[in-house]
């Protein structure tokens, strides 16, 4: 009931905008939003306006050339068994050059975090999938090429959890393959399987796991 009531209040706040020309640029917060901890645009989370949210997600560009990418999963309760339904993923990444790109001139996070973002919600048994490229790595090759991912559950708590990785990365250190306390319960480091013209990996996820502050 939470997750139907949430959607339609960003909808009525965005219809009552008369000068909201996108409802992607409003960055609506439900009431009972509450950061868990600090995170730098984790508020990002909430631009999904107007978008009905589902289990599978594709972000931009995924027909262009590039290393085709589907990460599947599970999203479970802090239990660590029940699945956890209607929890919403938001994630982002850098373009083939390893850019941020405001392609679009976006004037919400999306100025920050670029426009290969998406966010999805996953199903009654906590499911979830997305399709993109494998991002580029930092010009600076300061860190290996990673998505960024963070939560947000039914009851308005939303924090950032371990990125993901890629295994076989020159650039991985014992930072990202041994982290002390991974949120999400792992250090998120994807195994790809050739299967054909796409990559495939799964990475499942515990709410709440090692996240400072949750309760």
């Amino acid at each position: 009931m939470y997750c139907i009531l949430y959607d339609l209040t960003i909808i009525l706040f965005c219809t009552s905008l008369s000068l909201c020309t996108s409802c992607a640029q409003v960055v609506m917060q439900p009431q009972a939003a509450r950061l868990i901890g600090t995170c730098e645009g984790c508020e990002a989370i909430f631009e999904f306006g107007q978008k009905t949210l589902s289990a599978v997600d594709t972000l931009p560009d995924f027909d262009k050339k590039g290393q085709k990418v589907r990460v599947s999963g599970t999203v479970y309760q802090p239990d660590g068994t029940t699945p956890g339904a209607g929890v919403i993923l938001y994630i982002y990444h850098t373009n083939p050059e390893g850019l941020y790109e405001n392609k679009y001139q976006a004037t919400n996070w999306e100025r920050r975090h670029g426009y290969l973002r998406a966010w999805i919600k996953t199903d009654l048994d906590g499911k979830y999938t997305f399709y993109t490229r494998k991002p580029g790595v930092y010009p600076s090759r300061t860190e290996p090429a990673h998505i960024h991912l963070t939560v947000l559950e039914p009851n308005g708590g939303y924090y950032w959890v371990e990125s993901y990785y890629f295994a076989n990365d020159s650039l991985l250190t014992a930072k990202e393959i041994e982290p002390v306390a991974p949120r999400g319960g792992n250090n998120g480091i994807l195994n790809l399987k050739n299967e054909g013209e796409i990559w495939t990996a799964s990475r499942d996820l515990i709410l709440g796991k090692n996240v400072a502050g949750y309760e």
